[in-house]
Parts: structure tokens; C-alpha cells; sequence
């Protein structure tokens, strides 16, 4: 047999290995995860709810999904597989694109878009004025989290968190918005009426990681900075473990990793001391402890 296509072998083989291992620490960690949060009396609360719409969306383009390999299947044996497959798989992944940005557009914010990018161009104090008098008369969740945002940047804080508790009340699957509202919160102060409502969070859904991670935030504003890295590595690992349970979206729990690292390193192992309540998020003096689409 040539050498090269013995290394190409072994290469391979090393790389099935590699991949087996870690698969096998990935489900360690989450056994071990779980574990921790079953001797802490904290149960996973399920797939997080989505509206109607988005279901039925979903369900759309599972149909033209099915639709697309019946016809492949149609085709085959009257023009050759090849070209069947390239007329029922491709006008299906072409349909599916189409579809998805229109519904992206359609989800998109107008009067919310218009208002952000006249901040940007400079004149923040308009577009929070704009959104202001559009909110009197026609509010919705993205025109409210967009004011909390300027508000935020103008740091008028106390503000901000009033935009976001409304963008929460507008649209209860959102969950970001209830990160932004306990962000916001911090800053107005008191920083203890925060974490009382982050605390409330996690106790609905202990196994969101971007609760215990914005958790860590408020933690650190109170320099409890040993609680704050425990929510910080108990936030990340519960993220790789329930990945499909998240309630706070991706890009969020995403920036607030971000922050977090820039202020307090890279974590370790999470879940290592007992915590003291039923969230975890304010405990001992111990190390214990957080649109659009």
C-alpha cells in the first residue's frame, strides 16, 4: 500500500479518535452539569415558548422541504438523478432562502430601524424623541427595546430600564429584553432590586445560561466578584449544556460572555460549591452564585 495513502489513513482514523473524545467530555460535563443542578432542586424548564407565527413558519418550510424531495423523487426516474436532484433539492434550498428573508423583513421594525440608524448618523437625541412619539401612539417590543438601547447609550439608565420592563411586557418570549430591563437596572440602581428580579429569572428558567451570565454582571456591581466568576462558569456551562433550552438568544448570552472575559478572564469549572437559596444567584460569602430573529 503507498505511504501516502497510509497517512491519509492514520489522519483520518486520528481525527475519528479525536472527535469520539471529545463528544465523550462534552456529555461528561453535561451529566455532570445536570447532576449539580438536580442536587440543587433546580428543574430544567423546557424548550423555551415561541409564538404562533414563528411555528407555523417553521412548519412551512418543513413542507417545502418535504415538497422538494417528492419532487426529486417524481423526476428521478423519468430525467436521471442528477438532474432531479438539482431541480427538486435546489429549487427547494432557493425557495427556503426566499422565504426566510422575506420573513426576516417582514419581522423587522420599521419605524425601530429608522430611528437606530438616525442615531448613528449622529443625532441620537431625535431618534429617541421619534421613538418616543411613536410609542405613544403605536407601541411594539422592538420600538421599546431600541429606545431603552439610545437611552442607555444618552445613559439615561433609570430610562432605559422602563423601555426594556416595556419591550418585556409587549412581548413576553423575548428574553433578551428581560436582560437588558436587570442591566439597565444596575446602572439606575439600587443594583439590589436588580438582582432580586435576575434571581426571579433563573428560578423560571434555571437552566438559561444568559440568566446566570447577567447574574455575574449584577454580582460585579456589587464587588461580590468570587459569586459574580461562580454565576460566570455555572452561565457558560449551562449554555453548552441545555443549548437547545436557552430562552435568552444567542447574540446575547454571546456579548455578555464577551464582557464578562474582558473583566474577569476565561472560567473554569462551574457548580463546584454548594449554594445557598434557591437560584444560586446571591448566596454566601462563599464563591457561589445570569431581536430580533
Amino acid at each position: 500500500m503507498p505511504i501516502e495513502k497510509l497517512i491519509l489513513q492514520f489522519g483520518f482514523l486520528v481525527a475519528v479518535v479525536a472527535m469520539y473524545v471529545w463528544q465523550i467530555r462534552i456529555r461528561r460535563g453535561d451529566r455532570r452539569v445536570r447532576q449539580a443542578m438536580n442536587e440543587r432542586g433546580h428543574k430544567p424548564s423546557g424548550r423555551p415558548p415561541r409564538p404562533i407565527g414563528e411555528r407555523l413558519f417553521q412548519s412551512f418550510l418543513i413542507a417545502i422541504a418535504v415538497a422538494g424531495g417528492g419532487v426529486w423523487l417524481w423526476l428521478e426516474p423519468r430525467i436521471g438523478k442528477l438532474r432531479a436532484a438539482s431541480i427538486g433539492m435546489g429549487g427547494c434550498i432557493v425557495l427556503v432562502f426566499l422565504f426566510s428573508y422575506a420573513w426576516l423583513r417582514l419581522r423587522r421594525d420599521p419605524v425601530a430601524g429608522a430611528a437606530a440608524a438616525l442615531a448613528k448618523a449622529g443625532d441620537r437625541d431625535g431618534a429617541i424623541a421619534k421613538l418616543e412619539e411613536t410609542m405613544n401612539r403605536e407601541p411594539t417590543a422592538q420600538r421599546a427595546a431600541t429606545l431603552g438601547s439610545l437611552l442607555s447609550q444618552a445613559a439615561r439608565y433609570g430610562e432605559a430600564a422602563e423601555a426594556f420592563g416595556r419591550a418585556e411586557a409587549l412581548d413576553r418570549y423575548t428574553a433578551a429584553y428581560s436582560v437588558g430591563r436587570v442591566l439597565m437596572m444596575v446602572k439606575a440602581g439600587p443594583a439590589e432590586a436588580a438582582l432580586s428580579r435576575i434571581e426571579e429569572l433563573r428560578a423560571a428558567a434555571p437552566q438559561d445560561g444568559g440568566f446566570a451570565l447577567a447574574s455575574a454582571i449584577v454580582l460585579m456591581e456589587l464587588d461580590r466578584e468570587d459569586e459574580a466568576r461562580e454565576q460566570m462558569r455555572q452561565g457558560e456551562e449551562l449554555y453548552r449544556a441545555f443549548y437547545q433550552q436557552q430562552r435568552v438568544d444567542r447574540v446575547t448570552t454571546g456579548s455578555l460572555i464577551t464582557q464578562l472575559r474582558e473583566k474577569l478572564g476565561r472560567s473554569g469549572r462551574g457548580f463546584e460549591v454548594k449554594v445557598a437559596g434557591s437560584s444560586g444567584a446571591a448566596a454566601t460569602p462563599d464563591p457561589n452564585a445570569s431581536a430580533n430573529g
